[in-house]
């Protein structure tokens, strides 16, 4: 047993020195004195325009581990002579991606329709301090949300997370220990970093590179959305040359897909086959499944379309089931679909599809243009708001 705890060792010391030299750098080089010196100026006058313009609020937090984290408030909110209501009441919590910045990052997006929006800066990246590991990023965002309720004073239900690309993983983490916001709102973001090593490194060091990950700088958000069970809302960009790892053109490789995939099963296992021993992100093999990668597949809004027709998609079937489930079982997600035929289960699967996924053709860094960002379905049914809840736009299919 001894050599074998030399060996052990040995490993765990060269992916320990392989994390905290280079490789933490690969994965955030906004962390990089090479990318901030490039964009000071930049991020320098985008942070005063914030003040200035949008009666922005800097804000200096002091993190579990000692991190400075550089955040910046838009509230948003009605002062006391103003009339109560609108988006000004709800936060957007923002999480940038992995060379991005409050300054110059996704915070524009919820901005510009009217919400309150608190940004801050990765651990390491602008003003904050120290470096983006997992466990850095959570106590980052743990801060960030202790602030936003604590000493900003939003209601938790009042809150909405939003995420792009690397930012998926601390706005899962804020949604796991703050069940009770509003809703998570992903926008091209992965389900395992895992991948993205395999495609960068030589076949021969994928052990070494896979140790490396799951040692220190585990993101694997689909095994973490497995803590929240509110809203959620993927917006999955087809032309994704980041994400599509196979190509720009070939969406059915985008790394958000089996996000995607591993959520519907976890939360509506009765759709898919009874097999409790599926691994997370090894696709099943059942009918269900094939159906669910075909709609992934398909690179266009009409080919999801006719798919649809040719299951006989029903909403108004799946708004009467999901009602009937949540009378019988207070936890009806994990009972939809017990008594269905594998036919009924499709169509099911294809409701979920149109509400929890946004099809956004576009590439990585794109802004987010206002009219895709989207509100994340609210699950339960009310059938005074059922065209509200329950509608269905282009975009969506």
């Amino acid at each position: 047993m001894k050599p074998l705890g030399c060996l052990i060792n040995v490993q765990n010391f060269f992916a320990y020195m392989v994390a905290h030299s280079f490789g933490i750098r690969l994965v955030y080089p906004g962390s990089t004195a090479l990318v901030q010196n490039t964009i000071g100026s930049v991020m320098t006058e985008s942070r005063a325009k914030l003040i200035e313009k949008q009666g922005g609020r800097r804000g200096k937090l002091i993190s579990a581990d000692g991190n400075f984290i550089d955040t910046m408030l838009i509230d948003r909110r009605p002062k006391l002579n103003e009339n109560g209501g609108g988006t000004g009441n709800i936060l957007v919590v923002c999480c940038e991606g992995n060379a991005g910045f409050y300054e110059v990052g996704c915070m524009s997006t919820p901005m510009l329709l009217g919400y309150s929006v608190l940004g801050w800066n990765h651990p390491g990246f602008g003003s904050s301090t120290g470096q983006p590991f997992p466990d850095a990023e959570k106590n980052a965002i743990y801060i960030v949300m202790q602030y936003a309720t604590t000493k900003l004073k939003y209601r938790t239900e009042d809150i909405y997370v939003f995420a792009w690309s690397i930012g998926g993983y601390t706005a899962i983490n804020a949604a796991a220990m703050y069940p009770n916001i509003k809703g998570l709102i992903l926008d091209a973001t992965f389900h395992d970093i895992i991948p993205f090593g395999d495609k960068m490194m030589p076949s021969c060091l994928n052990g070494l590179m896979t140790y490396t990950v799951r040692n220190y700088i585990n993101l694997w958000n689909s095994k973490y959305l497995q803590s929240y069970n509110g809203d959620v809302i993927f917006i999955r960009r087809t032309k994704d040359e980041v994400m599509n790892i196979d190509g720009v053109e070939d969406v059915k490789s985008n790394l958000g897909n089996l996000l995607i995939e591993d959520f519907l099963w976890t939360r509506y296992p009765q759709l898919f086959d009874k097999d409790s021993t599926k691994i997370l992100s090894k696709r099943g093999k059942s009918d269900e499944f094939d159906a669910l990668w075909q709609w992934i597949r398909s690179s266009d809004n009409s080919g999801r379309e006719l798919l649809l027709r040719s299951w006989g998609y029903d909403e108004e079937w799946c708004m009467k089931e999901i009602e009937t489930t949540q009378k019988r079982y207070p936890e009806w997600n994990l009972y939809i679909g017990r008594e269905m035929e594998s036919n009924q289960k499709v169509k099911m699967i294809a409701f979920f599809l149109s509400k929890y996924v946004v099809n956004y053709d576009s590439v990585h860094c794109t802004p987010l243009p206002s009219r895709y960002f989207r509100l994340p379905w609210h699950h339960d049914y009310d059938p005074s708001t059922a065209s509200q809840h329950f509608s269905t736009t282009e975009d969506t299919i």
